[in-house]
């Protein structure tokens, strides 16, 4: 699930990863050019640095990625961590996460 989102990364929010879906790019394999026209020279390699980094945490270090996610994906209305926070921080989902751990 996590090579699926492109939020983690600074300065990628939900608009932008929603038009990289849009454009067929759903995970870090698919983000290969020709890189969707709306994105600057500085974004793709803001992107590109990113997820060759995210690889590398992905087996070694899951929990690079929870410090990194949008407030939006590390806890829904209710104050519980979501699914996609869950899998990261090696919680069952609706487990209660405390935010001033985050």
């Amino acid at each position: 699930m996590l090579t699926n989102t492109f939020s983690h990364i600074p300065g990628i929010g939900l608009i932008t990863e929603k038009r990289l879906w849009e454009s067929s790019i759903r995970s870090w394999d698919d983000f290969v050019e020709p890189y969707p026209n709306t994105l600057s020279s500085g974004k793709i390699a803001l992107i590109k640095n990113y997820i060759d980094l995210s690889q590398k945490h992905l087996a070694r270090q899951p929990e690079y990625f929870a410090g990194l996610l949008a407030p939006d994906n590390r806890q829904d209305q209710k104050g519980m961590g979501t699914p996609l926070f869950h899998s990261l921080a090696g919680r069952t989902q609706g487990s209660p996460v405390d935010s001033r751990s985050l």
